[in-house]
């Protein structure tokens, strides 16, 4: 979203932030988030599980989001579901 962050909390609501997502990106721990994609960010710790067919994650709240393309490799050696 441009210069604001929409954080997705595992209660169920949402913050928004007036930072980029690459500022947080270089705050967060790289052991448990990965980016996935040019728009998201994901803590691998609530991964529920990942189809490298078609790059499908599912989160343990179910929310499905898509790994692109050219994070997949990387995604896949970063974190075993």
């Amino acid at each position: 979203a441009g210069n604001y962050c929409v954080f997705h909390l595992e209660n169920g609501n949402t913050e928004v932030v007036t930072k980029p997502m690459n500022y947080f990106e270089g705050l967060l721990p790289e052991n448990d988030f990965f980016r996935i994609h040019r728009s998201h960010i994901v803590n691998t710790q609530k991964v529920k599980s990942y189809d490298s067919r078609t790059g499908k994650l599912v989160l343990h709240n179910d929310v499905e989001v898509v790994v692109s393309a050219r994070k997949r490799s990387g995604f896949r050696k970063h974190v075993v579901v």
